[in-house]
């Protein structure tokens, strides 16, 4: 069961379960029903995490890296039936469930079985794009469980979705770099910009509150001073990898900002820092290698 809670990548399981929770306070209530939303959303993701280490395992083995495919403790036939198992498991539910979500669940399926499989033609290219849809599709399926995703939209949802992903697009972009690595100058650029993501909150309305710019604040804090440290230096794969673990964990700073933004209590910024301290403890327990 370990090694297949590390190939699931469970650590990130409190991410998602955020998204959802948030992208439904941002319209103003939480069903009570929410969990048929945050099922089906966990078995697609972690079902991603399981296919990306399977389409990865010749890699991860010529790297030395110790996954749970590469020791054998998981085996790559297993591994793959359940991972689409667990795909098709969602789409199920979410038919039964949340048909009004259904086309959204279909697009999130489709996005993550294009970047698992892709390969060399997609993952370099519109890899970090395809990331960033996915974690703005998580949170707008959160909104979906309130209100009509188009309604959403008209109630500062985009502003919210935009943020969210223009992060995970920077993040992944500079994950694009973890098995090269790279000039300290270059990558420097993705750590600014990542820190540059919440702007698009600044485009609600004039009514909705301010005490969000400390906690972006805080999260450029927490990624600019090692990136700013290490920018003269060339970046081994393994110091890319830990900046990209450490803008990961900061992720549900982006949500908990959004909340704060639109007038929901500056509280929630602590729940999103909770979140993220609990994303690393689990990430310790826990890792992928």
């Amino acid at each position: 069961m370990h090694a297949w809670l590390r190939l699931s990548r469970i650590a990130l399981a409190p991410t998602i379960v955020w998204d959802v929770v948030a992208g439904a306070l941002l319209m103003g209530a939480l069903p009570v029903d929410l969990w048929r939303t945050l099922v089906p959303l966990l078995l697609v993701f972690h079902a991603g995490m399981i296919l990306n280490d399977w389409v990865d395992r010749g890699l991860d083995q010529r790297a030395g890296r110790l996954r749970p495919l590469v020791c054998g403790t998981v085996s790559a036939r297993a591994a793959l039936l359940v991972a689409m198992w667990m795909i098709l498991l969602a789409l199920l539910m979410a038919w039964q469930w949340l048909p009004g979500s259904l086309s959204a669940f279909v697009f999130l399926s489709a996005l993550v079985l294009l970047y698992d499989f892709g390969g060399l033609l997609v993952r370099p290219t519109l890899g970090p794009v395809i990331l960033a849809l996915c974690r703005a599709t998580s949170l707008a399926l959160g909104m979906a469980a309130v209100v009509p995703l188009d309604q959403a939209m008209g109630r500062g949802g985009t502003w919210a979705a935009v943020s969210y992903a223009l992060y995970v697009l920077f993040l992944s972009r500079m994950a694009t770099r973890e098995e090269a690595g790279g000039p300290g100058m270059r990558l420097l650029p993705y750590v600014i910009a990542a820190c540059l993501a919440p702007l698009p909150l600044s485009r609600l309305d004039a009514g909705s509150s301010l005490w969000w710019i400390p906690y972006w604040l805080l999260l450029a804090a927490w990624l600019l001073p090692p990136a700013l440290r290490d920018r003269h230096q060339v970046w081994e794969p393994q110091r890319v990898q830990q900046a990209v673990r450490r803008a990961l964990q900061a992720l549900p700073l982006l949500p908990a900002m959004a909340l704060v933004a639109h007038g929901m209590g500056w509280y929630y910024g602590l729940v999103g820092i909770g979140v993220s301290a609990l994303v690393g403890r689990l990430a310790r327990a826990l890792p992928p290698e």
